[in-house]
């Protein structure tokens, strides 16, 4: 038992040190920004809207080493909507709440499950950084919503 936990532990070392940082989060870190009597449906670690209007939604992100630089920066989402899109993007403050870089938003191609991927906006340096998505209202019974979102380094 012991030499399989040091041996996991062993990898994720040399992962996380050889090819740089790969951080993910699930889809439940998300939280809805505007509007408290509409919460989000969360199940599975994902986060869904589950009201017939849109939501906006902010997911925090966590970089434990803020001397890389942001490669790149994915979210999952499921677009259930005919005609209106998932639509992300990545917003990176100042660690004191000052102003932000923002990215161009994205917004998924189709309906289905999609990754999108958000532009670097800049060498992420002792700050802050989040996702902010407009996610569209069910439609049919098909929701919409975010599984799960990652940082590559």
């Amino acid at each position: 038992m012991f030499k399989k936990i040091a041996t996991a532990l062993l990898l994720i070392l040399f992962n996380s040190y050889a090819f740089g940082e790969y951080i993910s989060f699930p889809g439940d870190m998300c939280v809805d920004s505007e509007d408290t009597t509409h919460d989000l449906y969360y199940r599975n670690g994902t986060a869904f809207n589950y009201w017939s209007s849109a939501q906006t939604i902010i997911c925090p992100m966590v970089l434990d080493n803020t001397n890389l630089s942001k490669n790149s920066t994915y979210i999952n989402v499921h677009d259930g909507h005919s005609t209106e899109g998932v639509e992300c993007t990545l917003y990176e403050c100042g660690r004191n709440g000052g102003s932000c870089q923002v990215g161009s938003t994205k917004s998924s191609g189709g309906t289905g499950w999609q990754t999108i991927s958000l532009d670097k906006v800049s060498h992420w340096s002792d700050g802050n950084a989040f996702i902010k998505c407009r996610v569209p209202g069910k439609q049919s019974d098909t929701m919409s919503g975010v599984a799960s979102y990652r940082i590559n380094n």
